[in-house]
């Protein structure tokens, strides 16, 4: 298996290395990062490919972690860690408050 020859794919091939590392052996977690990176190359190689910034589950990773954090009387707080307002940590509380309400009602038939 070829070493990948340009930054993205070396890039590519390092970030799965680590977010291997811990669960498997270090010598398998390279030759899963260098293998993922030759099949990126050998399936879109050439191409010019957009990646999204996927935003949307991002945000919302973020909306639940505040969820979970909120203690109730700590909203300060997480608008500091988060450099929000706190109007905006309220917002997303009762965002996700009303989330869970809805997945709460729903009753199988």
């Amino acid at each position: 298996m070829s070493k990948p020859s340009n930054e993205l794919l070396d890039d590519v091939a390092a970030k799965v290395t680590n977010l291997l590392h811990g669960h498997v052996d270090r010598a398998t977690a390279d030759t899963l990062g260098l293998s993922v990176a030759d099949m990126l190359a050998e399936d879109w190689g050439g191409l010019n490919v957009y990646i999204p910034k996927r935003l949307e589950r991002r945000l919302a990773l973020r909306n639940a972690r505040i969820y979970r954090a909120w203690t109730g009387d700590n909203v300060m707080e997480l608008a500091r860690e988060y450099g929000m307002s706190e109007q905006h940590i309220y917002a997303i509380i009762r965002e996700e408050r009303e989330k869970r309400a809805m997945k709460q009602m729903r009753l199988p038939l």
